[in-house]
């Protein structure tokens, strides 16, 4: 198990703590962006941190974490929301901006780009 682990997409990044800098970027890039902010508009401050900590759990997880995702997957948390094709743009670019980091080597780039955006 300890191999599987060092080789995960988990631990290459660094573990909980790095995913959730990371999501925690991209979180608050989607909450400011002026076209999809209006998803968490109404929304308490409990309910957006509950949602903070499911996605950076779900990313653990789906990364080869020892974390248990508690909450449900990313396409079933979303159906019904009626994200649009532009709107899914914008959270590819947004992904993607927040990946663009030094710290981040290309093979981690891109495998966690894709696993942020396999959900459509």
């Amino acid at each position: 198990m300890t191999t599987l682990l060092k080789n995960s997409l988990y631990e290459r990044l660094g573990g909980y703590e790095a995913i959730a800098v990371i999501i925690s970027n991209l979180y608050d890039r989607m909450l400011g962006h002026p076209y999809i902010w209006y998803y968490w508009k109404g929304r308490s401050t409990d309910s957006k941190a509950t949602e903070y900590r499911l996605f950076i759990d779900l990313v653990c997880a789906s990364a080869g974490g020892p974390v248990i995702s508690q909450g449900q997957d990313m396409k079933t948390a979303y159906k019904g929301l009626g994200i649009s094709k532009v709107e899914w743009e914008f959270f590819i670019d947004l992904s993607a901006e927040t990946l663009d980091q030094p710290r981040l080597h290309e093979r981690e780039k891109e495998e966690l780009f894709s696993l942020l955006t396999r959900s459509k």
